[in-house]
């Protein structure tokens, strides 16, 4: 009992510098494992559990558990601040409607929330992304984020709180990476919880992301119509080869317009028209006030040599029927020409159902080890 109360007396009284934790979530002090994070009411909660000293006195233990607990709190705060600001602080209170909701989103994601698959109509005003902006957040074209989050360590500290919430292992992209190739076990809950957003075959960083979206939407508004060119120097902003990084155009929802004859590559891309930053929604509407095709000039049925003839019947309705064939009066068999059976207009083939495709189950969520 003196070993144990001199040793929960040291933890009591130790200074910040005196602990540290393990990508499992376990807490050392002096090199040693002396309490771990348990999973709590969210990943940004966990619990502080101390291991052993069960011989200890109660309030030795609980001094110790409160330090390691204050600790935890202060290191949270230092890597992770916004998140901290938002959960704990009063950095929450001066957003409203829209702006609230994206908060507690990347709240409950981590560092990033795609917003490519979001109604544009559901975006925020300036007033709104102001107050967005203020509590530490950014949001634009294809991702809101949070800008501290997208650091290593808080990349880190975020995949330790998952691993313990989970109680799984998390993955953690390249230090420092811009972009990178993900495996097949990444999932994109899993690339935004670490501020990525997946574009094509490439994992991109939210910052950069939202960057490159900008340079694009700057070439087209240059060009005045939506066929511009891109050139092969903004690759170097997500950090992507040149090879891959139509696939990652083609994630901000361009299409090529058209191509090299030699060797293939795009020259020309162009916005699909429900991707195009300047007029959300804009393709409904040009469907819906495209003119309907003039339909005068199409070959009549009976006009186009098919054999058939429109005739009324006794009800005033238009009907089919096949008109009859006129022998030739110089053949020897013009007399029996006559005796031959009426043609009949052969039945329409009818259309074959497509079969629905079956729908395929999303995949398990997986966190793979740390690398």
């Amino acid at each position: 009992k003196p070993i144990l109360a001199r040793r929960l007396n040291e933890i009591a009284t130790s200074g910040d510098l005196a602990f540290q934790l393990s990508d499992a979530g376990a807490i050392l002090f002096g090199g040693e494992v002396i309490a771990r994070l348990a999973p709590g009411m969210d990943w940004l909660s966990p619990r502080v559990e101390l291991i052993g000293g069960s011989e200890a006195e109660p309030n030795q233990k609980e001094a110790a558990r409160q330090r390691l607990e204050q600790w935890f709190h202060d290191e949270r705060a230092r890597k992770l601040p916004t998140h901290h600001a938002l959960k704990f602080g009063e950095a929450a209170k001066p957003l409203e409607g829209l702006a609230r909701g994206l908060a507690f989103r990347l709240l409950e994601t981590g560092a990033a929330v795609d917003l490519r698959e979001d109604d544009p109509s559901h975006r925020m005003d300036q007033t709104q992304r102001d107050a967005f902006r203020t509590a530490g957040l950014r949001t634009g074209r294809v991702a809101a984020y949070v800008p501290d989050a997208l650091k290593p360590a808080a990349q880190k500290l975020i995949a330790c709180l998952r691993t313990v919430s989970d109680e799984t292992a998390c993955s953690l992209p390249p230090e420092g990476a811009g972009s990178f190739k993900p495996d097949t076990e990444w999932s994109d809950l899993s690339l935004n919880a670490n501020g990525y957003l997946r574009f094509g075959w490439r994992a991109v960083r939210a910052d950069l992301a939202e960057r490159l979206a900008w340079e694009v939407s700057k070439r087209r508004k240059e060009a005045e119509k939506n066929l511009f060119a891109l050139p092969p120097e903004l690759a170097s902003i997500v950090s992507t080869p040149a090879d891959e990084f139509a696939g990652v155009l083609k994630g901000l929802g361009l299409q090529p317009a058209e191509k090299d004859p030699e060797t293939g590559a795009p020259t020309l891309w162009r916005y699909a028209s429900r991707n195009r930053p300047d007029a959300p929604g804009r393709a409904k509407r040009e469907r819906g006030n495209k003119p309907q095709q003039n339909r005068s000039k199409a070959p009549k049925r009976g006009q186009n040599g098919g054999g058939q003839r429109a005739s009324r019947d006794d009800g005033g309705h238009r009907s089919q029927r096949t008109a009859a064939r006129q022998p030739d009066p110089n053949s020897p068999f013009a007399a029996l020409a006559v005796l031959l059976p009426e043609d009949k207009p052969k039945p329409k083939p009818k259309r074959k159902r497509q079969k629905k495709p079956k729908g395929k189950g999303e995949k398990a969520f997986v966190y793979v080890p740390f690398k």
